[in-house]
Formats: C-alpha cells, structure tokens, sequence
C-alpha cells in the first residue's frame, strides 16, 4: 500500500525520520496549546502493545486527498508532500480522536477500541509509525484529489456518529 506524509518542513528524497529524534511531535505540540493533548494522552493510555505513541508518532495517509484535509491551512509556506515507506504502520480512524469526550470514562473505552482496532469500514485512516523513509516528493494533489479527501472525512465523521 502507498503511504503519504504530508509535512511544512521540506525533505529531501531518502530522509529516514525517527521518532527517536524528537520528543513530541508538531502535532501534539499543537495540541497542548489548543487544550487538547489529553486525547493524546489518553489514547496512548489504553494502546495495545506494540503501537506507537500518537504523542511521538508519524503520520501519514493513503492518499494525498486525504494530506491534504489532514493539513491544511496550517502552513503559511506552502506543504509539502511526500510519498513514503513506513515500518509496521497500523491505521487508525482519525476523526475518532474529535469524538471523545473529556469526563466519560465507558465511552472513551468504546471510541478508543474502535480507534486502535477498528471493526466498520473507515475511509479516512491515519498510519502510525515510528520510522519513516522518504521515497518520493510529490505534487500538491489536484482539486478532485483534494474533493475525494473531503469527501472521506464526511463519510467518517458520518460513521463516528454510529457508534
């Protein structure tokens, strides 16, 4: 399966990335600034083994639609997209991280299952790995590429609100 990564930061082809280089990624960084770092938190509270932290993983997607919803308007530069390999990735339904809720403990543990081990069809997942190689630079989707990832979304957030 291709993978993309999305990113404001310019790669060369071949960068290996490491979730050892760093302590938080951008994104939970973010996150503690908006208040939300607790769905990082509490999400890497109930992990299975074996799974990367969210707090230091990488992400990407598979298709560059969906890089695109992931990021956008977040760089005042430009992003850049890649296409990359990825060591053991496990794909997580993203919009299940908008879905719990700050003081319910039995409902987190519902949306946190279907997080890590998602049993519906998801059509906007996030892969998560600790490792990551750029194997190719990659041109900004074009305007059907970037409809089909908003399109996934709404079919997701749609999903989430079955559960």
């Amino acid at each position: 399966m291709d993978l993309f990564h999305v990113s404001c930061k310019p790669y060369k082809k071949g960068t290996f990335i490491s979730s050892e280089e760093f302590e938080h990624t951008e994104y939970y960084n973010n996150s503690i600034k908006k208040g939300q770092n607790w769905i990082d938190e509490y999400l890497d509270s109930i992990r299975p083994d074996g799974t990367p932290e969210r707090k230091k993983t990488l992400f990407t997607f598979d298709s560059l639609g969906n890089c695109f919803v992931f990021k956008k308007g977040q760089c005042p530069d430009g992003l850049n997209y890649y296409k990359v390999k990825m060591v053991n990735p496990i794909g997580c339904p993203m919009c299940l991280t908008d879905k719990l809720k700050k003081d319910s403990e039995e409902y987190n543990k519902r949306i946190g299952a279907e997080y890590w081990s998602p049993k519906k069809k998801w059509k906007f997942l996030e892969y998560l790995s600790d490792e990551m190689q750029i194997i190719e630079i990659m041109a900004e989707p074009d305007s059907m590429e970037k409809i089909k990832g908003q399109c996934n979304y709404l079919y997701d957030f749609e999903q989430k609100n079955k559960i």
